[in-house]
C-alpha cells in the first residue's frame, strides 16, 4: 500500500483487529438472511427485529440456540442489549464469547427510529411539520445506535441486513451502484 501523501505523523503501531462493520443490503426475498446464516458456524449472536428472520432460519434447519437470539421491538430496548453487550465483552478483557453479531434488519431499527422522533415532536410522520421537524432527534437516536454496532465491530463482526424499499427499477442505492 502507498502512503497517502500527506505531512501527519503516522500513529505508533496502529493495528487493525481484523474485525468488520459489513451491510447487505438488497430488495426483499434476495436471500440476505440466508447468506448471514451461512458465515460463522455457532459462535452467532443474532439481533433481531424482523419477524420474518426466524421462520426463515427455521425453514434453513439453521435456528440459533434461544441464548444467541434477541429479539427486541423498539430501537431503546436494541441499544440497550448493545450497551449491555458492550460492558460484558469490555469486562472481560475484550474478550467476547462470540464471533459475529448479525442485526436483522437495520431497515426495522430506521423505521422505529423514523416513527418515534415523528411521535416526539407530535407529527403523523418525520418531516410534517416545518419547525421542529424531528431529524435532529432522528439522526441523534439512530445515530447513536450506529455508533453502538460500530463499538460491538471492534470486538466482533457486525453485519447489519437492510432492505431496500423502492422496486428495483426505482432504487437509487442500486442504481447508482450499477452505473
Amino acid at each position: 500500500a502507498h502512503s497517502s501523501g500527506s505531512g501527519f505523523q503516522p500513529g505508533k503501531k496502529a493495528t487493525r483487529s481484523g474485525k468488520r462493520f459489513i451491510v447487505l443490503y438488497g430488495g426483499p426475498k434476495v436471500r440476505k438472511t440466508t447468506a448471514a446464516s451461512t458465515l460463522f458456524g455457532r459462535k452467532v449472536k443474532w439481533l433481531i427485529s424482523d419477524s420474518n428472520v426466524l421462520p426463515t432460519l427455521e425453514a434453513l434447519h439453521r435456528v440459533p440456540h434461544p441464548d444467541d437470539t434477541y429479539e427486541v421491538s423498539s430501537l431503546f430496548d436494541a441499544k440497550q442489549l448493545l450497551v449491555q453487550m458492550l460492558e460484558y465483552i469490555r469486562t472481560n478483557g475484550g474478550v467476547a464469547d462470540f464471533d459475529a453479531l448479525i442485526c436483522d434488519s437495520i431497515t426495522q431499527f430506521f423505521d422505529w427510529a423514523q416513527a418515534e422522533a415523528a411521535r416526539t415532536t407530535n407529527q403523523r410522520f418525520l418531516g410534517d411539520v416545518k419547525d421542529n421537524n424531528g431529524y435532529q432527534l432522528f439522526n441523534s437516536d439512530f445515530g447513536e445506535f450506529i455508533d453502538l454496532l460500530t463499538q460491538v465491530s471492534q470486538y466482533v463482526h457486525v453485519i447489519a441486513i437492510a432492505h431496500s424499499k423502492a422496486p428495483p427499477s426505482e432504487d437509487k442505492a442500486r442504481t447508482a451502484f450499477k452505473k
